[in-house]
This record gives structure tokens, sequence and C-alpha cells, in this order.
């Protein structure tokens, strides 16, 4: 009997056991990036799906098409739909494998569908996704995605979706010019009480260098890069941040890694010295008084001079501090003109509202459905403390006399 029960047992383990719907790598199409857009058909408003594939024998990089160009490492492909899915979906009537988006790196989203529409929709369908992680990188394109797709063209990685994953990954935390959140944390801000999410923003522009193209004989017109920040009241796209604005931003989410700030030192025409900014933290503090609710930013920023373009002395203490105050003014109003901006917009995307829940929830239970109007005239005040920890090494800057 007991010989009987394992015989069984090594039966079922044989012959039911194993990945019941794998499918060999030579059968997928394995996808870096995907789109959406909204677009106008006839009179009708549709939407487009676009997946970025990969085509692994071209990515080596001596493939050659029958005209003598080389081919491209990637094939962009887009269909149209009723729904987001559908257009999804349609796809797959152009491929001849699977389409794999397990080892996508981003979704990119046009203005329009996030401007008219939104993107809860997006969202929806990338939650309801077996294959798509959630670390993937969080774009909105200026303009369509499509575009995008066409005109971007790397120069030191194979694929765009790859070029743009590195540079968010490796170069945009060390100046802090831009905002790219994965899915999983847009969501969040997305679904959060009293904050208002951001995205990355893709803008398409021309080259001032004259650089050969990777694919084919013929000089690109244009790029692709990261810059600012989208913003977003609720679900739908209220507006763009620059790279400046986005910094103010950063300081107050606490996400200001390091970065060079110039300044113009006093009676100066021009930028002539700049401030290497190595720490940064930021403290939001809300107040409740009678009735008014305010938000103090307390914000303590290091860092070392990076370069000193007069004949300003910092041998001595007295001369660090003048500097420490003019980088201290110069946070203070980065911070201002972006709080200022979003208040125009009416979008919280520093989650003062959420600070405000947490500390007091009996204030907010009645002024949530009020929030949006309150955050619009709300009192910011900011407080700035810096702090220049070295000046390298040289204490007096370089000149030359005249001869």
């Amino acid at each position: 009997m007991r010989k009987g029960f394992f015989l069984s047992l090594i039966f079922l383990i044989l012959f039911t056991s194993g990945c019941w719907d794998r499918k060999e790598i030579d059968e997928l199409a394995i996808v870096g990036a995907t789109g959406f857009d909204k677009v106008t058909v006839n009179g009708r408003h549709m939407y487009r799906a676009i997946s970025y594939v990969y085509k692994p024998a071209e990515m080596g990089g001596g493939a050659e098409g029958g005209n003598g160009k080389t081919l491209a490492p990637f094939w962009v492909v887009s269909e149209l739909g009723e729904t987001l899915s559908d257009a999804e979906k349609n796809i797959s009537a152009r491929s001849s494998r699977f389409v794999f988006l397990a080892h996508s790196d981003m979704v990119i989203v046009g203005e329009r569908l996030a401007r008219e529409d939104g993107v809860d929709k997006v969202m929806d369908l990338l939650l309801r996704h077996k294959d798509l992680r959630m670390r993937n990188l969080l774009y909105i394109a200026e303009g369509e995605t499509l575009r995008v797709f066409e005109r971007g063209l790397p120069q030191f990685e194979s694929t765009l979706s790859q070029e743009l994953a590195g540079i968010s990954e490796k170069s945009l935390p060390i100046v802090s010019k831009t905002y790219v959140p994965d899915v999983k944390e847009f969501v969040y801000s997305l679904l959060a009480t009293g904050r208002d999410p951001v995205a990355g923003k893709l803008e398409v522009f021309p080259t001032p260098e004259e650089l050969s193209s990777p694919v084919g004989n013929e000089e690109p017109q244009s790029f692709v890069r990261p810059t600012g920040a989208a913003v977003f009241r609720e679900s739908k796209l209220a507006g763009w941040l620059t790279d400046t604005e986005t910094r103010g931003f950063l300081y107050v989410i606490n996400k200001a890694q390091v970065g060079i700030i110039p300044l113009k030192l006093p009676n100066s025409p021009q930028e002539n010295f700049s401030f290497q900014m190595t720490k940064a933290k930021t403290k939001i503090i809300p107040s409740v008084k009678n009735d008014n609710i305010s938000i103090t930013l307390e914000v303590k920023a290091e860092g070392n001079v990076g370069t000193m373009e007069d004949s300003v002395s910092l041998a001595k203490p007295e001369d660090i501090k003048k500097l420490e105050a003019l980088v201290a003014a110069e946070i203070k109003q980065l911070i201002k003109n972006t709080v200022d901006k979003t208040q125009n917009m009416e979008a919280d995307v520093f989650g003062f509202g959420e600070a405000v829940h947490r500390k007091y929830p009996k204030v907010w239970k009645n002024i949530e459905e009020e929030w949006r109007n309150i955050y619009s005239d709300l009192q910011v005040e900011v407080k700035v403390e810096t702090k220049i920890r070295g000046t390298g090494m040289i204490s007096n800057p370089i000149t030359v006399e005249s001869r």
C-alpha cells in the first residue's frame, strides 16, 4: 500500500510538473519599451499602442541589409484600437512571435492622451498585465509617443530604451534637473491622499553636434532627452516643469542629490560662481492656527565651491559665510518659483496635503474636499541653511595680471 502511494507520487511529479506554458526565447518578440497615444482617424478618436521590439540578430552591430545599410537592432511597431487594450492586442497580429513585455524598461504616454483622458486607463492596463514589471520608468512625451520612438536614435547603446534607462539610472541623479518615477511610485502618488503625481518628461530636440547615425548612412536630425517633469492634477496632465523648476521640486521631496547651482556675485553681470551640492535634506512642517493652514519648509544643503570666476578671496570664514548666504537665497527662490507654479496648476505634487493629513487627521477630514482650492493660496515659508564644506585645492581664485 505504502509502496503504491510513493509510486503514484513519483508518477505525478514526473508527468505533471514543469512549466506547461513555457515559451522558447526564439519564439518571443522581446519589448524594450511600450507606449500609448490618443489620435484622431477619419474624425474618430482612437488609441495607438506602440512596442519597441529588440531584434537580437542585429544587436551585435554587424548585420547589413541588401542596400548596404546597417539594419536597425530594433523594430518600432504600432497599431490602433478602440481601447488601449484593443490597440495593444492588435500588435500581436503584426508579429510572428509572442509579444513579451517582461523585459520592458519604460512606458511612454503621449501628451494628448495624458491631457484629455488622463493616465488612469493606462495605469489600469499596466497593473492588470501579468508580464509588465512595476519597475518600468514612466515618461510623458511632449507631443506623440510614436514620434519619440521614430526620432530617438541612440548614440552609446544599441537601442533607445537601453540608452534612456542608462541616462535615468546613472546620469540624471548627478544633475538633479529632472524626475523620472517608476510605475509603482507613480501609482502610489496617484492613489495617495493629499498628493498629486509627477512623471518624467521626454522631448525630441535637434542636436547641435554633427553626429553620425548608428543605423544607416544618414545623419539624424534630432534626438530624445529627459528634461524637467510632467505635473498631474489627479490623473490628468496639468503642465510641465522646467529643469530649474524641477530642481526646486526635488529639494522639497528630498531627491536633490548632487548638482551644480550657478550664481552671480554682487555687482557681477553674469554667473561667475558655482555651488557644487553634495547633500540636501528638507523637512515639511504643517501648521494649523486659528483655522489657517501653512507649511514651513526647512532645507539644509551642503556642498563645495565648484568654480570661482572672480577675484573674491575664500581664505577667511566671513568670505565663506557671504557665499553661503547667496546659495541659500538661490535655493529658496528655486523652491518658491516651483511652489508658485504648481499652486497656479492647483497640483499638490509635494504632498503638503499628505503632511497635513498625517499631523492633523481631524482637520484634514473637514478640508479634504476643498484642499485643491486651499493649496492654490497656501502660505508656504521656505527656510534654507547652507554649508560650504570645501573650496577645493585652492582658496584664492586664479587671476592673470595684464602685462
